[in-house]
């Protein structure tokens, strides 16, 4: 972890829907807190990656989802709801995957 820059990690291991291992690993100096395997990380733009392939395995299973359809509708958000949380209320309904 040094070498690399890496003051903490945590590492999670499952088994089907069993946790089989939780640790965290942190840094041997005092001006680092301890991560443990409940520390919350920042994903920045990581989740991105996570969030495409969640929508590809969508597009793959389920024919009626295409890259076409509106996250809204995937949230199952009407056009009022979804018109309360952006920015724009114009842009309120035009959020799709592509």
């Amino acid at each position: 972890m040094k070498s690399h820059g890496i003051r903490g990690a945590a590492l999670a291991l499952t088994g089907g829907t069993r946790l089989l291992y939780a640790q965290g690993y942190t840094l041997a100096e005092a001006k680092y807190s301890s991560v443990k395997p409940t520390t919350l990380f920042r994903l920045a733009s990581c989740s991105k990656s996570f969030a495409a392939v969640a929508a590809w395995k969508l597009i793959q299973d389920d024919k009626s989802f295409t890259l076409d359809t509106t996250v809204q509708d995937v949230m199952g958000l009407t056009r009022s709801q979804a018109a309360l949380a952006p920015a724009s209320p114009r842009c309120a309904f035009a959020i799709f995957w592509r």
